[in-house]
């Protein structure tokens, strides 16, 4: 038995037709089962999954802090901080002694200095920061901050940014 095409060319223009009018009416339909709720989630899922990723980095620097004073300034480490998308900061007895990059001016005092998480604003944006203090006694005290950006804030802002 041959394959004729004279018999289905009739039904191609009503089979695009129909194809048509299912695809315009699923097109109406599907974006309701789009869920903003689903989206912030997902948006929160991922966030925090980042910054677990980057305490754990934290946790790295300071254990190795502990036992290597120096364990910042090495090679390695640096051009690996060098590059990063977070700020590092290291105090010795309340004066700054390193950091990783110059995306924030560190202001003298940063807060309390609690142990713990802070949340900070700056010129350039808002910054959600993590201090340890490494090692404290009567005449030093060793403290190392992250800097982690949240939102960045733009001096001047217009359109195009």
């Amino acid at each position: 038995m041959k394959f004729k095409l004279s018999k289905f060319k009739s039904w191609i223009p009503f089979a695009l037709i129909f194809f048509g009018v299912l695809f315009l009416f699923l097109s109406f339909y599907l974006p309701s089962f789009y869920n903003p709720q689903d989206e912030l989630h997902k948006a929160a899922v991922r966030t925090k999954s980042k910054i677990t990723e980057l305490e754990n980095k934290f946790q790295r620097y300071s254990d190795n802090l502990k036992t290597d004073g120096n364990y910042l300034s090495k090679s390695d480490s640096a051009e690996n901080l060098f590059e990063s998308q977070f700020t590092i900061l290291y105090y010795v007895n309340d004066s700054l002694v390193y950091w990783n990059n110059n995306k924030i001016l560190p202001r003298n005092s940063i807060g309390a200095r609690n142990e713990g998480y802070d949340f900070h604003k700056y010129k350039n944006g808002y910054y959600l920061s993590i201090n340890k203090v490494i090692e404290e006694s009567t005449f030093r005290k060793r403290e190392l901050f992250m800097m982690i950006p949240i939102r960045d804030a733009y001096v001047t802002e217009n359109q195009y940014l």
